[in-house]
């Protein structure tokens, strides 16, 4: 185990196989659980939820909100951006908007836009 990898309890190799746009792939994937499970069908669970917060929270945010592309100097700011992004899409989404970047574009620097969403208070 490697130094510092304190905490881990069991190494998990996912292998998946099949068509993807009429193509075959397979591709293998390693996993570090952090609790000694021993059912095959309890860590798929797991690692679907993974790729669930990944691809429905972690990719949007990439590719709508731009994170991956910001370039701030310091934590401190890195963390106020954060929480703005978070409190943003879990606004849109409170009010059933899909968070898209035509929806982003939608209410960036529009306060009374913004405004209309926090008709809850």
């Amino acid at each position: 185990m490697p130094k510092g990898w304190n905490g881990i309890k069991r190494f998990v190799k996912v292998r998946r196989w099949g068509t993807r746009e009429n193509k075959p792939f397979e591709e293998v994937s390693f996993y570090a659980l952090s609790k000694p499970l021993n059912s095959a069908r309890i860590v798929a669970k797991a690692v679907q939820g993974h790729w669930s917060v990944e691809n429905n929270l972690h990719w949007v945010k990439d590719v709508n909100m731009g994170e991956d592309d910001m370039s701030l100097r310091t934590p401190h700011n890195a963390t106020i951006l954060a929480y703005l992004n978070n409190a943003a899409f879990n606004l849109l989404q409170s009010q059933g908007i899909k968070p898209t970047k035509d929806n982003f574009a939608k209410f960036s620097n529009k306060v009374n836009e913004l405004y209309k969403l926090f008709n809850f208070f």
